[in-house]
């Protein structure tokens, strides 16, 4: 909105801020991104210009085949409006005609053939406005600078309008590019030389914009469809037989050197592959897929090692308790023969633990009393070498 300041007098076509341009932009995206190739860039800008001109052409048919209701005062003023101007470009037009109510008169000065209104507008009663009027020549012209910026009459020249009567708005004030009949150029056709790239470029615009409309035209009931595509074939044949280009054959196709571009590469760290890091193995049995805790293998063997010990220690203990209840029969004090049984016996507080040695020798010996008995009567008369029996 600051611009407004700067580009008063500059004609902007309503432009005011960049808002169009970001709205464009915002299509764009839409159809478009930064991975597709030359082909898919070309038929998706294509796609979007399609939408654009179906907008347009819903555009076009309201312009010409609705008409606004009549709603002001100035009924005369306002259906010349309607009949001459856009739809879109009308209802701006209506915005400032409602405003006429809101312009004062001050004075009406004629200097020779020129009228000069001073007006002020509703709740600045100190801002005066001047608008000259040419009734020679049906000229208006105001100094808010209304009509230079953006393209149609302001408030202030309807006001002179209503005053001097008139029916129409002048044509002087009513710019092409808003008028219903803006895409008729034949008459800048017919002024451009035949072999240039201007002048095609024209006359495919003015062809696909007249062909868009039958379309669309044709397309609404069934005999119209007919008549449409009759004469569309009928006027393909005879174009086709006035070219002698087009009856000779098509052309070569053209070489182009145009492929698709380099795709850049985004910021950022690279899209290199890391290192990958070595797999996790057991440390009992080194196989891959579990940990030493959910090993089976050594689990199992740690089971049978168990196994092992505990038959060990039930043998041991079972020697032991032997020898001990041999002793005890014989009625031997147990310290006294642990002293003499020492290198062959050991210590375990008051038991008696039969060693590796002698737990074989008992294994191949016999186990019946007698034995224990006569063993323990040969120590005693070691012991004792008078005694004998």
């Amino acid at each position: 909105m600051w611009a407004n300041a700067y580009l008063r007098n500059k004609f902007c076509a309503g432009f005011r801020t960049t808002s169009r341009c970001e709205g464009i932009n915002a299509n764009v995206k839409k159809f478009l991104t930064s991975r597709h190739s030359i082909l898919e860039l070309v038929q998706n800008l294509e796609l979007l210009v399609r939408e654009y001109r179906n907008n347009e052409l819903l555009a076009q048919f309201n312009t010409l085949y609705s008409m606004p209701v009549i709603t002001s005062c100035l009924d005369s003023i306002e259906r010349s409006a309607a009949n001459v101007y856009t739809r879109a470009v009308f209802n701006e037009v209506k915005k400032e005609m409602d405003r006429v109510g809101t312009v004062n008169f001050v004075s009406r000065k004629r200097v020779s053939t020129t009228i000069l209104y001073m007006t002020e507008d509703y709740g600045n009663p100190g801002r005066r406005v001047m608008t000259l009027f040419e009734n020679n020549v049906v000229k208006l012209e105001c100094h808010c600078r209304f009509w230079e910026r953006v393209g149609y009459p302001c408030r202030h020249m309807f006001f002179v309008m209503k005053h001097e009567h008139l029916k129409a708005i002048p044509d002087r004030l009513i710019i092409k590019r808003w008028r219903q009949d803006a895409k008729d150029i034949g008459q800048y056709v017919d002024d451009i030389e035949e072999e240039s790239e201007r002048g095609f470029l024209l006359r495919h615009g003015a062809l696909h914009a007249t062909s868009q409309w039958m379309l669309f035209v044709g397309a609404k009931k069934q005999e119209l469809f007919r008549v449409a595509l009759n004469g569309i074939r009928n006027v393909c044949r005879d174009l086709e037989n006035g070219n002698d280009k087009a009856a000779n054959g098509a052309s070569k196709r053209v070489e182009v050197g145009i492929r698709d571009p380099v795709v850049v590469r985004t910021k950022g760290a690279s899209s290199s592959k890391k290192l990958k890091s070595k797999k996790r193995r057991c440390t009992s049995c080194r196989k891959i897929g579990h940990t030493k805790r959910r090993c089976t293998v050594s689990r199992r063997t740690f089971n049978e090692t168990d196994a092992t010990k505990g038959a060990d220690i039930s043998n041991t203990d079972r020697a032991e308790a032997e020898c001990t209840k041999g002793v005890t029969r014989a009625g031997v004090d147990v310290d006294v023969l642990e002293k003499h049984l020492s290198g062959d016996k050991k210590s375990n507080g008051d038991r008696i633990v039969c060693t590796a040695q002698s737990q074989n020798m008992y294994s191949l010996g016999d186990h019946n009393e007698p034995d224990w008995e006569t063993k323990v009567m040969d120590i005693l008369r070691k012991l004792n070498p008078g005694t004998d029996g």
